[in-house]
């Protein structure tokens, strides 16, 4: 037996003392496999001491032998974590700790938990309390990486749910949270695979809500990142750091993911998101005074927040607004300057990041937090070494991109909403600049005055109003909110740029479509990710209504809105009349909503004393299907 794994210090003698429960002899057996040494035979002991049947009950009177068996529990986990960490690429050995792990799932948790609990009660165990809570974090971590049939079982027990947000939210005798960034911690890596799968993030967040912890989980979030961005670099390393922020940022996206009215209130009340950009933001200062080569490694845990956007339906717009809030802007332009061309990942993930930031920034909401964090409307990087990125950064903010949104906002932002949606409405030259009025059917439709509000109520929105109300509802319950103010905005931009760009649009609109006038065509503004592309629609065939336009717009369904296609073919067949001909123009933009959602956003443009003026628009709101292979 010797052969394969020498032995010095674990004999058969040692291993037949530590198996007749000898806490001295185990705690020789564990701390050797700490050292190294391995053999199959130490496998069973932490079977024999970590049994259900073993947990000391209320009705036991002997002292004594309830801390020997403590003793003893607490050295086969941390047994348990030098055996897994051993015997990982023994097939054999895996698959008997796989069965014992599935049938011993209650005396693992139980014991783990009471050694939680028993330095509060019990003054010889006082001293134990980041031991133990490193013993278990450790341990658990790399069971549940064992076998998914051991990490379903675990995820499956609510004792086992009850430790892992135990060992997130456990204070030390200071109110400090246990085991921070200069620790080594395993907390961090621990959490973040229980958040692994989708029934592990259902799990702890059904037992967050249970128990009524959901603030004081995510508020250990801001409460860790923050202690993070406070660590000094002589006691640990900037890979290191990076990686325990990078393991909270994706656990915390996983949660963020879970679409729970308690757990988003939580995030919304702790100012999570902002939090632990603004911790992030201090980490870069301290890794540029430190080295500032090291900037790089923060790239991964920004992108595994940013990213929670391309997943999630609800707030999407407010998380980036939440991003710039917590100083992303600056770390951006911190961290940019320090990512070389060669560095394909990192390049790829700031990019990314710049091209979302454009692609939310059609939204007030966000536009407010912008103009106030960058008052100028553009952020200036210090010179780049890397091509990409310095590409990417100025088509963001240069001339035609975010810095005229940001001038757009501050220019409209204290203006009433003047829009009306009766097609026959004759106050469409501007002139009216009266609030709107809701429907209060809907919420949706808005109308100058109650005359065009009848008017539209008799021809087509009788036949709207219920339709729209649930629409409606499913965005408000979303947090993803279509307001008039956003509306206004999004139309407002598309006559700027049409009357700024127009010779631009038309010659690259008639370009695509060769022996087509301009009135046949609809010029189509793709906004979806970021910087604007173009496209195009053909009106001269009939049977352009049953088309690729309001079909599968940009690869997008809106079959939920059919109720629209009158109202949109009523303003389409307007606009082909030979009345309307010379003097207007139809564009459409299309803009990212949510995860999978856009807006496509159809203006109508009429020519006024030499410029155009938004005289119509008409929302929709599709669901993006996959592109065909």
């Amino acid at each position: 037996m010797s052969g394969r794994w020498p032995r010095k210090v674990i004999t058969d003698e040692l291993l037949s003392r530590a198996s007749q429960g000898s806490p001295a002899d185990l705690f020789s057996v564990c701390k050797a496999l700490i050292d190294g040494e391995f053999t199959p035979e130490v496998v069973q002991l932490p079977a024999l001491f970590l049994r259900a049947d073993l947990i000391p009950r209320v009705e036991q009177q002997d002292p004594q032998e309830i801390q020997d068996r403590m003793k003893r529990a607490a050295t086969s986990i941390s047994m348990l974590a030098s055996i897994l960490r051993a015997a990982k690429e023994e097939p054999d050995i895996v698959e008997g700790l796989i069965a014992w792990a599935l049938e011993s799932v209650d005396g693992i948790c139980g014991w783990a938990r009471l050694l939680l609990i028993v330095p509060d009660v019990d003054p010889y165990w006082k001293d134990d309390l980041v031991a133990a809570h490193y013993r278990s974090a450790a341990a658990l971590n790399l069971l549940l990486h064992l076998d998914p049939k051991v990490y379903g079982a675990f995820i499956s027990s609510n004792v086992f749910i009850d430790l892992a947000i135990q060992v997130w939210v456990r204070e030390g005798p200071e109110k400090e949270l246990l085991m921070g960034a200069e620790n080594g911690s395993v907390i961090p890596p621990f959490l973040s695979y229980c958040l692994s799968q989708k029934e592990g993030v259902e799990a702890l967040a059904e037992r967050l809500i249970d128990r009524r912890l959901t603030e004081r989980f995510v508020s250990a979030v801001v409460r860790r990142m923050r202690q993070a961005s406070l660590v000094n670099l002589s006691s640990t390393t900037p890979e290191q750091i990076a990686e325990y922020v990078t393991y909270i940022n994706t656990m915390t996206a996983r949660l963020h993911g879970f679409e729970n009215d308690t757990i988003q209130k939580a995030f919304r009340t702790t100012n999570c998101i902002k939090n632990v950009f603004s911790s992030l933001n201090d980490l870069s200062i301290v890794l540029e005074r430190h080295d500032p080569k090291k900037l790089p490694l923060l790239a991964v845990p920004i992108f595994t927040l940013t990213a929670i956007t391309v997943f999630e339906r609800t707030r999407a717009v407010h998380n980036w607004r939440d991003f710039i809030a917590g100083n992303l802007l600056s770390m951006l332009s911190r961290i940019a300057p320090a990512i070389p061309q060669s560095d394909m990942k990192n390049t790829k993930i700031i990019c990314s990041t710049l091209r979302n930031l454009s692609a939310c920034a059609y939204f007030p909401v966000f536009l407010a937090t912008l103009s106030e964090a960058v008052p100028s409307g553009r952020v200036e990087c210090p010179p780049l070494c890397n091509e990409t990125i310095d590409y990417w950064w100025g088509t963001v903010w240069d001339d035609k991109s975010l810095a005229p949104r940001v001038d757009l906002y501050r220019s409209i932002r204290d203006a009433p909403v003047a829009i009306c949606d009766n097609l026959q409405c004759n106050r469409k030259s501007g002139s009216c600049k009266a609030p709107s009025r809701q429907c209060s059917g809907c919420s949706s439709a808005l109308y100058c005055s109650i005359e065009c509000q009848k008017e539209d109520w008799d021809n087509l929105h009788h036949a709207e109003c219920i339709y729209a109300r649930r629409e409606h509802d499913g965005r408000l319950a979303a947090r993803n909110r279509y307001s008039p103010a956003t509306r206004n905005f999004q139309t407002t931009w598309v006559e700027r740029l049409y009357n700024n760009q127009s010779d631009m649009l038309t010659r690259s609109v008639l370009r695509m479509n060769p022996g087509y006038s301009l009135h046949d065509l609809v010029t189509v503004l793709d906004c979806s990710e970021g910087p604007f592309d173009m496209g195009s629609h053909r009106l001269d065939d009939e049977g352009w209504w049953a088309g690729p336009w309001w079909d599968e717009e940009m690869h997008t369904s809106f079959e939920t809105q059919s109720y629209l296609k009158p109202r949109f073919a009523h303003a389409v067949r307007n606009y082909m009349s030979r009345e309307m001909c010379e003097d207007h123009q139809i564009v459409e933009a299309c803009f990212y909503h949510c995860s999978r959602r856009v807006i496509a956003l159809m203006v109508v443009l009429k020519r006024i004393e030499g410029k155009y003026e938004a005289v119509y628009s008409i929302p929709r709101f599709g669901e993006v299907v996959d592109k065909p292979k």
